[in-house]
């Protein structure tokens, strides 16, 4: 019977250890998210979600990428681009960009997402309506 008592001791000291470290990485998530633009909203279910208010921009070879919500929209570009450098202005879909292009000084570009997003079938407005700015991100 000793020998149950000191097991079920030591599976209770054990449980108690890892649900603080579940808990601590719980909090630092949180804090992360609400430190790095995360905001949380109700999902039509009633569950929670967790959505970001800005949208990502970047290239990679001849792509520019475009990133929101977990959705990774790709399209095509000049093989010349280098990068975008600077969001100008974001207006519902209608994006101006800084970028820098081999041979070039850096150069305005305009893109506009809505046909893009239309012939990819997406509810244009409400995939755009949530995205309050778009920021340019490569990895360092």
């Amino acid at each position: 019977m000793d020998g149950l008592s000191d097991r079920s001791s030591i599976l209770l000291r054990s449980t108690k250890k890892t649900a603080l470290y579940v808990a601590k990485v719980i909090y630092s998530a949180v804090i992360f998210m609400l430190r790095y633009g995360y905001k949380f909203g109700k999902t039509e279910f009633g569950g929670d979600e967790i959505m970001r208010d800005y949208a990502v921009l970047t290239s990679n070879g001849n792509f520019t990428i475009f990133e929101y919500d977990n959705e990774k929209i790709r399209f095509a570009t000049s093989k010349r681009l280098e990068k975008y450098t600077k969001v100008v202005e974001w207006d519902h879909g209608y994006l101006v960009v800084m970028a820098k292009y081999q041979g070039l000084d850096e150069v305005e570009e305009y893109i506009d997402l809505i046909p893009i997003l239309e012939n990819l079938y997406y509810d244009v407005d409400n995939f755009l309506k949530p995205i309050k700015e778009v920021r340019i991100e490569y990895a360092a």
